[in-house]
């Protein structure tokens, strides 16, 4: 199934929710290489639930500040791309409008930031604040690595809930 099938709109059918737990933050690419610049940034959202989250009014705050756009539903199981230059980061890892929104405003800082995701009612939802040391994994701080969430209950703001792997935006972490 193609990921952008995986992002529904509010004006198609399906089952949504208004409850936040579910959604959480799953792969941050706060410092990538050299040759992709500041704009290969992105901060990537999942909805490991069995029914689809409205986004509407939701922003991740912090390191960057985004509103998600009305009538925006993560659909379950999906994941969507918030970045810093969405244009280069659709072109750099082939993905649709539908799943790579941005650009954001701000960026992460390199050496560590914080991130949190609230809903429409200002929230909590989910966070993390992340470091460029131990226990952090360095692999993450522009060596081309993301921070990758291992387990979705777990905590965001515990660095045990979080790895290093290669870039997959809008898909499973590897």
């Amino acid at each position: 199934m193609p990921r952008s099938v995986l992002l529904a709109w509010l004006s198609l059918a399906g089952t949504f929710s208004d409850t936040t737990a579910a959604v959480v933050l799953s792969e941050i690419h706060y410092n990538p290489p050299p040759a992709d610049f500041r704009g290969g940034e992105f901060v990537e959202i999942h909805n490991p639930d069995l029914e689809g989250v409205r986004l509407d009014g939701w922003r991740l705050k912090g390191g960057v500040d985004f509103t998600f756009p009305a009538g925006l539903v993560l659909a379950p199981g999906a994941y969507l791309v918030v970045c810093k230059d969405a244009n280069y980061v659709r072109e750099r890892f082939g993905l649709s409008p539908l799943v790579a929104l941005g650009d954001y405003d701000e960026r992460l800082d390199n050496s560590g930031d914080s991130i949190d995701l609230v809903d429409a009612a200002s929230a909590h939802v989910d966070g993390v604040e992340f470091d460029d040391k131990a226990p952090w994994a360095p692999e993450a701080d522009g060596a081309g690595g993301t921070l990758q969430r291992l387990c979705f209950p777990s905590p965001g703001r515990d660095p045990l809930s979080w790895s290093w792997g290669e870039p997959t935006p809008a898909a499973a972490n590897a």
